[in-house]
């Protein structure tokens, strides 16, 4: 389970040292184990750092953790640990089994803290696309937590870019994966699940988003702050809705500065924020 380690020397000044562990076995749910790990991404710090779990997107369908690295290497140099995940994929596995998969790998880091140097106390999931479903759902349903053996105090925050809350309406894209199953698309539709109790959450979305993500991303944020969560939302002006997440921590990164105030203060509106309600 604890997988070779490799020492990555990254060109910041003053140079800052991360520690990648590769490939570590998360669960054994997945017929094919490469469904089920992870690279965790850990700086080199005095102190144990909060850590952030990513999911990546690809409609439930495609997509892997190597793809991401990025995310992982640039989080770490900014003082987070972080770990990106693979999960099951349709057709092999619905959502509702993709979703217990963050869920062990949620529980993988909420234990192994001590072992990597990070503190799995301080725990952060984020998101893109379908990956922002999964963790939503995840942050959203305490029966998920429970699964994961995490309470909710010690996940501090929830980073959602571009996700689907709501998969009950009609549409090929969601018809391919949830198919005619009314109940399991009322119970992935997970803004359906806030009750006030949940984390400070980030919700962001493309200027020129995929129809139907932004009146999602706004109702879970209006749904929220109706029920008195701290969240922040952000508009990313002229990307689409691939474009920004592979542009993290290039010249062209509009995402990372605000996602990074907010995993340094979850709790926190922006004064923009604080200004429209």
């Amino acid at each position: 389970m604890f997988a070779t380690l490799a020492v990555l020397t990254l060109t910041l000044c003053p140079p800052q040292q991360v520690e990648l562990h590769e490939d570590l076995q998360y669960s054994d749910a997945a017929p094919q184990p490469r469904r089920n790990r992870l690279d965790l991404y850990v700086p080199n710090k005095d102190a144990p750092p909060p850590v952030v779990m990513f999911v990546h997107g690809g409609s439930w369908t495609g997509g892997s953790k190597d793809q991401f690295g990025r995310i992982g290497e640039l989080l770490a140099r900014e003082g987070f640990a972080c770990a990106v995940i693979n999960t099951r994929l349709f057709p092999f596995a619905k959502p509702d089994a993709m979703v217990v998969d963050c869920a062990h790998a949620l529980g993988f880091l909420h234990r192994h803290g001590a072992d990597y140097g990070y503190d799995g106390e301080q725990l952060f999931v984020m998101g893109h696309s379908s990956g922002a479903h999964l963790c939503s759902w995840l942050a959203f349903d305490e029966r998920q937590l429970a699964v994961a053996g995490v309470r909710r105090e010690a996940l501090r925050g929830a980073v959602l870019l571009s996700g689907p809350y709501d998969v009950r309406a009609r549409h090929f894209a969601l018809d391919g994966v949830f198919g005619a199953d009314k109940a399991l698309r009322r119970r992935a539709s997970t803004w359906l699940y806030v009750d006030g109790g949940e984390c400070p959450t980030y919700v962001g979305w493309a200027q020129r988003e995929l129809a139907g993500l932004p009146l999602c991303g706004q109702l879970l944020c209006d749904t929220l702050r109706s029920h008195g969560v701290a969240v922040r939302s952000e508009t990313f002006a002229g990307k689409n809705h691939a474009n920004y997440i592979f542009q993290v921590g290039s010249r062209r990164d509009v995402v990372t500065p605000s996602v990074l105030r907010f995993l340094r203060a979850p709790g926190s509106q922006d004064a923009a924020e604080r200004a429209a309600e």
